[in-house]
Formats: structure tokens, sequence, C-alpha cells
């Protein structure tokens, strides 16, 4: 129980050290290495066609050319998580939001979902709340009740999506204790 509280206290320092010592965005997409450009193509056109594993084997590749290369982690993120590999998927989504939170808001969400859906709930929560105030959210500034109003209308359009692939987990879970 300590060491959860002692990990939620860090992981909170984390994420209000970078909404709080981050406020340009470094990354360019428009500058990013050639070679790492034609192999992020190929890995978006190999995802779209259903190839998980030949697009990430492309990202992989993307990534060790140009090791900042968000989009790249941004989109090997949302392949790991087609491919239900939740904790890869979080950590990718981690590595780009560690490496320019300012580009990266937009994709806290679906941070959070990975997270949720991994078992990470507290983190989730944390994610969801940054994205909340990423999108001019704050309870401070809008008071209780209005935060609570937003917090629901939240719930209602992306609880559902977190719940359905809880349910595809627990399904997948329980179908590889049976067998």
């Amino acid at each position: 129980m300590k060491n959860s509280i002692v990990s939620n206290i860090g992981f909170a320092a984390f994420f209000i050290c970078i909404a709080f010592t981050s406020n340009a965005q470094w990354y360019n997409p428009e500058k990013v290495n050639k070679k790492a450009l034609v192999l992020y193509n190929k890995g978006y056109e190999d995802a779209i066609a259903g190839n998980y594993l030949m697009a990430i084997g492309n990202l992989n590749e993307a990534l060790k050319i140009e090791t900042n290369y968000i989009d790249a982690l941004l989109a090997r993120a949302d392949i790991f998580t087609r491919i239900k590999n939740y904790n890869a998927s979080s950590l990718d989504y981690e590595t780009a939001i560690t490496k320019d939170s300012v580009y990266t808001k937009g994709y806290l969400l679906q941070y959070a979902a990975s997270l949720a859906t991994a078992g990470n709930f507290e983190k989730a929560l944390f994610s969801t709340v940054s994205f909340m105030g990423a999108k001019g959210i704050n309870k401070k500034d809008i008071g209780r009740e209005k935060f609570l109003e937003h917090a629901f209308e939240w719930k209602e359009k992306y609880g559902g999506i977190i719940l359905e692939q809880l349910k595809k987990l627990a399904t997948t879970l329980l179908e590889k204790e049976v067998l």
C-alpha cells in the first residue's frame, strides 16, 4: 500500500513537472529524417492493411533512425492497443508524452484508456484529469459543479469504450483459462 502511494505521488509529480516546464513544443514533424519518414509511411500502410507485426517492425526501424520520432511512437502505441498489448501501448504513449507534452496533449485520453485496460487505474485517472485540464476544464477555474458536469459528460462519451475494452480483455482471459 505504501509503495502504491509513493508510486502515485511520483507519477503525479512527473506529470506536474511536464505540465509546468513544457510551455513550448519542440517536436517538428517536418524535420524528421527522410529515411525514418519512409519507414513510418510503410508502417502506416501495413497497419491499415492489418499487417500489424510488419507495421511494428517498420516503426521500430524508423525509431532506430530517429529516436525522437513522436508520430512513430504514437502510431506504434495505437498498433499495440489494436493487438491488445496494453503495457507496450502505455509505455509508448508515456515515452511520447515525456518527449513532448505539448504535441501529445491530444493523446492523453488514448493513454488513459490504454492504462485502464492494462489495469493501471490510478495513472489512467490522472491522465484523464490531465486531458480535461488540457481542454481548459479545471476544477479551480470553473468550480466543483461544472467540473463534475464535464466529468460525467466525459464518462458518458468515453466510459463505454473503456468498459467494452475491459469486457473484451476479461472474455479473452476467460477463454484462455478454459483452454
